[in-house]
């Protein structure tokens, strides 16, 4: 993985200098106001277009670790039985 991203990081460009522009955040183009922004306003429609998404995962959260231990682990399984039963193999 650090090798992918080694090579991924060599096309990059190396003409940045953070004592220009290039360090300011992105504002859709424009000069970003002196005051903070909240992130859901600034991405409301990005927000309001996942709202289905979004109710539907918040239904699932509940918080507590053992619940995601739980879906990481279902997750492994159904992903090692996809590729163990998937590819033909056979239990002798």
């Amino acid at each position: 993985i650090g090798l992918v991203a080694f090579i991924i990081r060599a096309f990059g460009v190396n003409t940045y200098n953070k004592k220009t522009r290039q360090s300011f955040p992105f504002f859709s183009g424009n000069v970003a106001p002196e005051e903070s922004i909240r992130a859901g306003n600034m991405y409301w429609g990005f927000f309001e277009a996942m709202q289905g998404y979004y109710s539907w995962l918040k239904a699932f959260h509940t918080g507590l670790v053992n619940d995601y231990v739980f879906f990481f682990v279902l997750v492994i399984v159904v992903l090692l039985a996809t590729v163990l039963f998937g590819s033909g193999f056979v239990w002798v």
